[in-house]
């Protein structure tokens, strides 16, 4: 019984999309230099590259996370979306 209660206490802290969205949200400052920040990073067996697209004060962040075994993927602020979407939104313009 005690192992019940443990398990639906860990699903009600897990967070969603819209969680991350309004953290993100919050921490944006109008005042950001538009441009594109990134960093590398390695979790986990993970490659994982954050990509921060900044234009007219808003962030944006995006993440390919490859695995050990080859996965790639694609995500635009804990969303997933499409290597070219992903390739056409972090293109730094000329």
């Amino acid at each position: 019984k005690n192992q019940n209660i443990q398990i639906s206490s860990h699903k009600e802290n897990r967070k969603t999309v819209s969680d991350y969205k309004s953290q993100i949200d919050s921490s944006q400052n109008s005042s950001a230099k538009d441009g594109i920040a990134i960093e590398e990073s390695t979790k986990s067996g993970r490659k994982i590259k954050k990509i921060t697209v900044t234009k007219n004060g808003l962030s944006t962040v995006y993440r390919r996370v490859e695995h050990q075994w080859g996965a790639v993927y694609y995500f635009r602020e804990m969303e997933n979306i499409s290597k070219s979407r992903f390739n056409i939104e972090t293109k730094k313009e000329d």
